[in-house]
């Protein structure tokens, strides 16, 4: 009986001792990272700046391509006397009782195929504007609304995973190198390289 009893509190001690060495490990493990993280940054600088430039600058070059794209399909697939035409589609939806809240479209307001045209220029425009380091955040919310509205209206032509994940990058690019909510209109560039 007395052996389990010295039993127990040498095994509570190793126990005790493994915990911490695990605590010390980890603590000169993020010792060691905030070390390389500071010396890092006093070489490179922001650690995110460099990788936020360049990933938005390949957004806007992915989005001048995939608007380039629907720039030569899109008449034949939504237009006047394409497949699905726009007209139709809005059409149905208003005989449905839906409207701009429901879904926010900017064919909603103007349908033709000048719209169409007018629509993925502004897209094109917009992505090179963001290639350009132009008000990045303004033209990610145009290109992004933009590209949502020809995935509306083109339907079952839009909705491949390509540009769904096109879509969720825009997003999710527009909280790069955000400061405040009305840092979309400052003037200058919002991450530097």
């Amino acid at each position: 009986m007395e052996t389990l009893i010295n039993a127990f509190p040498k095994e509570k001690e190793r126990q005790a001792k493994i915990f911490w060495g695990v605590v010390y490990f980890i603590y000169m493990l993020s010792l060691k990272e905030i070390f390389w993280e500071s010396i890092s940054q006093m070489i490179f600088g922001d650690g995110f700046a460099i990788s936020s430039f360049i990933f938005l600058r390949i957004m806007g070059i992915l989005y001048f391509f995939a608007y380039l794209s629907i720039a030569t399909q899109i008449h034949g697939l939504v237009g006047s006397h394409g497949i699905y035409p726009i007209k139709e589609t809005l059409e149905h939806m208003r005989s449905k009782g839906r409207k701009f809240s429901d879904t926010p479209t900017l064919f909603w307001f103007y349908h033709s195929d000048q719209a169409i045209t007018l629509y993925y220029t502004c897209g094109m425009i917009s992505s090179v504007l963001l290639t350009l380091n132009v008000f990045p955040h303004l033209n990610l919310i145009v290109i992004y609304h933009g590209f949502w509205t020809f995935q509306f209206t083109g339907r079952e032509f839009f909705y491949l995973q390509f540009d769904n994940l096109l879509m969720e990058s825009a997003l999710l690019a527009f909280f790069l190198g955000l400061k405040s909510p009305l840092s979309i209109f400052d003037f200058r560039p919002s991450i530097d390289p």
